[in-house]
């Protein structure tokens, strides 16, 4: 699968019609599955976040709690337990073994510095998934992320998400909105507009349970982000991290974006 459009809430509904009409059977852990291997999704605007359906109601403060986490380059176990309770089935003795913002904590800088000493670089990679912490261990919270990587091209930078295992639609809906936020947080640092966010899947699924509910969904557009601006302010990556964890401890930035505002309204919905 190959899919190529315009926003993530497209994406989503053709994401999840394909592996339902297309997946093969498997049953991991017992579980009823519809799996599609090797899957691509190419958003050309890809800013247009948080997704929305016309009949499925999302929760975005996980997606917007998992973005100011990952840009702010942190974890804070306590907001997402109150964000939803089904985090608490992931906690390793009070934290996620797998979370993404520490583990690329520092690294995000060097991102940054790699593509303003070299447009044209192939190197600009965060790593997600560690074979020595990750591979074989027992523990709740094993990271479904393998790396990110970044592209200046036409002045424009291009993001590449790849996962080993993407659920259509218990995360992928908020997957979109936490890696898009990255990219327009690098974008920003940057100086330079977002380019076509593409996200590639090993593994990318439904539970059967989850099929009766999501064969109707329809991607919906409030229109808000429809043209570019930059996601966030701040001249920086430090200072990008600093918003965003300001924003987390639900403190509020002097100036503001839109999409900031955004998030600042949402998070106290």
């Amino acid at each position: 699968m190959h899919i190529i459009t315009e926003n993530p809430s497209e994406a989503l509904e053709l994401a999840t019609q394909y592996v339902i009409q297309n997946g093969d059977e498997i049953s991991p852990r017992g579980m009823a599955t519809k799996e599609l291997l090797n899957a691509t999704i190419q958003i050309e605007k890809p800013w247009n976040i948080p997704v929305n359906m016309e009949n499925r109601k999302l929760n975005h403060k996980i997606g917007i709690n998992e973005a100011l986490q990952l840009v702010g380059q942190v974890t804070d176990p306590e907001v997402m337990s109150d964000t939803s309770s089904v985090f608490n089935r992931f906690l390793d003795g009070g934290i996620f073994h797998g979370a993404y913002g520490p583990r690329i904590h520092g690294n995000l800088t060097t991102v940054v510095e790699q593509l303003k000493k070299d447009n044209s670089t192939r190197q600009a990679i965060l790593t997600i998934f560690n074979s020595d912490k990750d591979l074989g261990v027992d523990v709740k919270d094993v990271p479904c992320t393998l790396n990110l990587q970044y592209f200046i091209r036409n002045n424009k930078l291009t993001a590449r998400t790849n996962m080993r295992s993407n659920d259509v639609f218990l995360g992928l809906p908020y997957d979109l909105t936490q890696f898009i936020a990255l990219q327009g947080a690098i974008a920003k640092a940057l100086d330079i507009e977002m380019g076509p966010y593409v996200h590639v899947v090993g593994s990318l699924h439904i539970y059967d349970q989850h099929i009766s509910e999501a064969q109707w969904i329809k991607a919906a557009f409030n229109g808000s982000f429809k043209d570019y601006e930059p996601m966030w302010s701040g001249s920086t990556i430090g200072e990008i991290s600093s918003t965003a964890r300001s924003i987390l401890k639900g403190k509020t930035p002097i100036k503001m974006t839109n999409f900031e505002r955004f998030l600042v309204g949402s998070k106290n919905d």
